[in-house]
């Protein structure tokens, strides 16, 4: 999780160095969002900001909330680094091609690109 409270740019930095030292062939990486009636959302004030009160906004994959001491378009970098630096290792990639074992498999794999791109590599800003 990106921005979740009391991170920091070295706390990221970490968690981004942890995830790369697994053995993983897939991650899921989302940017905190406290949801109204959770602890985390009654606290959200000590900690950060809340940038809206949008549930629409409540997607997980755009910052609603920014821990003191970090900014949306950090949360924004660090969540598309992590996808990034994930994804496009060597390793994670020949990981993926090892799966491959049947045509479907592969059509699983062309599917799934545009989400890689808009996850890891577009640069269109999803701060709004």
């Amino acid at each position: 999780m990106v921005g979740h409270i009391g991170k920091t740019q070295r706390t990221l930095d970490q968690s981004l160095r942890f995830a790369l030292s697994l053995p993983l062939k897939d991650l899921t990486v989302q940017i905190n969002t406290p949801m109204p009636g959770t602890p985390q959302y009654e606290q959200y004030r000590e900690h950060g900001t809340l940038l809206t009160d949008d549930l629409s906004r409540y997607t997980y994959f755009q910052p609603v909330f920014v821990p003191h001491g970090l900014s949306a378009r950090q949360l924004v970098a660090a969540h598309r680094r992590f996808y990034r630096r994930f994804y496009l290792r060597p390793i994670t990639l020949l990981r993926h091609l090892r799966s491959i074992r049947r045509f479907s498999d592969l059509g699983k794999y062309l599917r799934a690109l545009p989400l890689l791109w808009q996850l890891a590599l577009s640069r269109r800003d999803s701060i709004r």
